[in-house]
């Protein structure tokens, strides 16, 4: 049973086996209350559905709240009246990783949802958790790779060891693939991505995308193929020396209408779905 509350679905939900993993939050408030957004008690709930019935198998909480440490209730008695969404999932290896966007992580199993382990980050002290894009956490060879809302830490956390973190700069991390990552940053009012390669810091080429794009999901293909898609056309990107704009292919009008980070691009067999405000468009992948 879920406790009673004001609940909110997140993005980025993860399909397995007949199951449907999802994560929601839930602003709960005393019985005489009305619940409202409130970021310093938020509960974020991990849930595992049956995909044919819709019925509830399992359901786990993964914490409450930011981080006390540095968004103290005695500093900020009132809610600000938002709260920043949770990363969506990651599913991999037999392993799911959820990152609540509120500086927790937790690593669960499939079966039963139990927490193999979590970790919790600092966050900025004034940082409202907004991003371009919501990316999932990357497990590697055994590790779990986070960059949580509001912070300017990137982290590596190890089931049963240490919580590493590193500095990260003005970019945003969006996707990755063996041996080599992708970021966006933004410069002169564009965008730009950015191609980078494991252990090798800075970027080693960069690609502008026009000047008034929006990103809203992002997809890798292949090792080396990465799909960008905005408000105004899908962009696949040819990581091979040098990174290069292979394709760019116009989406309907009514893709325009979505925000930044609210699409999706899925892919099943050959076909790559883009959903992007109201338009939904599928293409055939060769």
């Amino acid at each position: 049973m879920l406790p009673a509350g004001l609940w909110e679905y997140q993005p980025g939900a993860q399909e397995s086996a007949g199951r449907t993993y999802l994560l929601a939050r839930c602003y709960a408030a005393a019985p005489d209350a009305k619940p409202s957004v409130d970021e310093l008690h938020a509960q974020t709930w991990c849930l595992c559905l049956e995909t044919a019935s819709g019925a509830l198998l399992w359901s786990r909480s993964l914490g409450q709240g930011s981080d006390p440490a540095t968004r103290d209730p005695a500093r900020r008695p009132e809610p600000r009246g938002f709260c920043a969404p949770a990363d969506p999932l990651a599913l991999e290896d037999g392993w799911l990783a959820a990152s609540t966007g509120l500086s927790w992580l937790s690593l669960l199993d499939l079966a039963q949802g139990r927490v193999l382990a979590s970790w919790r980050a600092g966050l900025d002290e004034e940082g409202t958790g907004a991003r371009a894009l919501l990316v999932p956490p990357r497990i590697e060879a055994g590790a779990v790779h986070f960059d949580p809302a509001a912070s300017d830490w990137s982290y590596r956390a190890v089931p049963g060891g240490a919580l590493e973190r590193e500095f990260v700069d003005d970019s945003v991390r969006i996707a990755s693939a063996p041996g080599r990552s992708w970021a966006l940053r933004e410069s002169e009012g564009r965008l730009r991505v950015e191609s980078r390669l494991d252990g090798v810091p800075g970027a080693r080429a960069a690609v502008a995308l026009p000047r008034g794009e929006a990103l809203l999901a992002v997809r890798v293909l292949a090792p080396e193929i990465l799909v960008l898609a905005t408000g105004r056309a899908l962009y696949v990107y040819d990581d091979r020396d040098p990174l290069r704009l292979a394709a760019r292919v116009p989406l309907p009008a009514a893709a325009r209408e979505a925000c930044a980070g609210s699409g999706a691009l899925l892919l099943s067999g050959d076909r790559l779905t883009c959903a992007a405000g109201s338009a939904l468009a599928v293409f055939r992948v060769r």
